[in-house]
């Protein structure tokens, strides 16, 4: 069988497993709600391309191609940011295939030429086309305008290569975190020649795009030259940790199991508190998920809550990032809600209000992880950087009513997560838009409701309305888990039939 014919039979059954999923038909109001918020994307990057055309357009001594290009590394660091959201490394996708006689190889190769020529590389483009008609093509040449809509477009190849790397060595170990702070550093190694910089990186950006647009081969050589090295790189890499997970065996380790009898005294919700911390500190996956939302709130805590950027003096921005440190803990991780006891479901189904003592384990867990950034915070008011009534507003906000819309993704989450293997247990076929959404609404809201406070209400005045607003969440838990607990079970059927089938 040629190779072009495996692709093509590949591709044939990527798109009826799209089909043939439950979630394909189950989901039609949160892709409705997934459009809705794809045109507001649209409209917020149409807002970009003409702000930054604007700029461009006041540039005479340099060409507005090449000053563009001084914001290739935010550009790319932002790319590779958002692809977090969604996209799926080869190895996730290639288990099905492992058993067959066709060349092991081809798989990898058909999911990363797949990872390549993808809609989503295209996305930028929405604000680049109307920039590049708006300030280049007038100004300096329709050529111009598609050479530099060329050369962003083998930026965003490389940054879906680089994206892959990352996220296949921080699912192995989260050792590799300082793999993505290594690149970063890379692209701003520039700004330390003649002396430590920005403006200097900033002009070592400007002089490349030159270089492309007025054109120098070799600069262009530079860039397919790169995304080939990522290319091959990816390549070898994702083939070894497909194969490394099939054949591996592990040895039975005999050590000492601490029982937490300090929670026995809380009864069932005890238990399921001793149940959720077992979850975390003897699964890889949702342990490697956790660990890597602790180091996020200790690196934003560090860098914003000690006060080491001067330009984030204003209230508004502390009480931002002080919010951020609080939310990042608890909400990312309870996002994925019911999808690692999908794997056991039926245990938890045998006696009546097991789940009911499940969620509220859960709220109980989470809401006692918040004392991590509290502790962080509290060193943060001693410092000066932050206030006691902005600390408590926050942390109150998250376990009221942030905890309240999350929370809810437990009657909706249906697919079944993998607890150990991170790339070929699971195939990822379905979507869930819903889980997307709350999830985009979890992180974004909260930056309206925070400007719209500190807009109309000055200094701490702001935090106390946010304490009341939030305290009834917080009193009223066990009534709105209750409900919750009610909403799920008249979906338990749908939800226990899809668990299984996500196994």
């Amino acid at each position: 069988m040629k190779t072009l014919e495996i692709f093509r039979i590949l591709r044939q059954h990527r798109k009826l497993a799209i089909k043939r999923s439950i979630g394909h038909e189950n989901q039609t109001k949160a892709k409705v709600l997934g459009y809705i918020g794809f045109s507001i994307m649209i409209i917020y990057m149409l807002f970009l391309a003409i702000m930054f055309a604007m700029i461009l357009n006041e540039s005479t001594a340099i060409s507005p191609s090449a000053v563009f290009w001084a914001f290739t590394p935010f550009i790319l660091a932002i790319d590779v940011s958002f692809r977090f959201l969604g996209q799926q490394t080869p190895a996730q996708m290639v288990k099905p295939y492992l058993l067959l006689p066709i060349p092991k190889y081809t798989c990898v190769d058909y999911f990363l030429f797949r990872s390549i020529f993808n809609w989503g590389n295209t996305l930028w483009h929405i604000m680049l086309v109307p920039l590049a008609i708006m300030s280049i093509a007038f100004r300096e040449s329709w050529g111009t305008a598609l050479l530099f809509l060329l050369s962003f477009q083998l930026v965003f190849f490389i940054s879906s290569q680089i994206y892959l790397l990352i996220r296949t060595f921080l699912k192995d170990s989260l050792l590799w975190f300082p793999l993505p702070l290594g690149i970063a550093a890379l692209l701003a190694l520039p700004g330390l020649y003649p002396d430590l910089d920005i403006e200097n990186m900033l002009d070592f950006y400007v002089e490349f795009g030159e270089a492309l647009f007025y054109p120098y081969p070799w600069s262009w050589l530079v860039l397919i030259g790169i995304l080939a090295i990522t290319i091959l790189i990816n390549r070898k890499v994702q083939y070894t940790h497909v194969m490394g997970e099939v054949s591996r065996s592990t040895a039975t380790k005999l050590r000492h199991v601490s029982q937490y009898r300090f929670l026995d005294k809380f009864g069932d919700i005890g238990q399921y508190i001793k149940l959720e911390i077992k979850l975390i500190s003897r699964n890889k996956h949702p342990r490697t998920q956790y660990l890597t939302m602790l180091v996020c709130c200790v690196c934003m805590w560090a860098i914003y809550g000690l006060g080491w950027l001067d330009e984030l003096d204003s209230y508004t921005m502390s009480y931002f990032w002080c919010l951020y440190v609080f939310l990042v803990l608890g909400t990312i991780n309870m996002q994925r809600i019911m999808n690692y006891e999908g794997n056991y479901i039926e245990c938890l189904m045998v006696r009546r209000d097991n789940i009911l003592h499940l969620l509220t384990a859960k709220y109980y867990f989470y809401s006692a992880m918040l004392v991590i950034p509290l502790i962080l915070s509290l060193i943060s008011v001693y410092k000066g950087a932050w206030t006691l009534p902005m600390v408590m507003a926050n942390m109150l906000y998250v376990m009221g009513p942030i905890y309240f819309g999350v929370m809810h993704l437990a009657i909706y989450n249906k697919d079944t997560m993998p607890l150990d293997a991170n790339f070929t247990t699971h195939t990822h076929t379905d979507t869930n838009w819903v889980m997307i959404i709350v999830s985009m609404l979890t992180l974004g809201l909260p930056i309206l409701i925070v400007w719209i406070l500190n807009s109309t209400l000055s200094g701490d005045i702001a935090s106390y309305v946010i304490i009341v607003l939030s305290l009834p969440f917080v009193i009223a838990h066990p009534l709105w888990l209750r409900r919750i607990y009610t909403r799920m079970m008249a979906r338990r059927y749908i939800n226990m039939e899809s668990f299984r089938s996500k196994r």
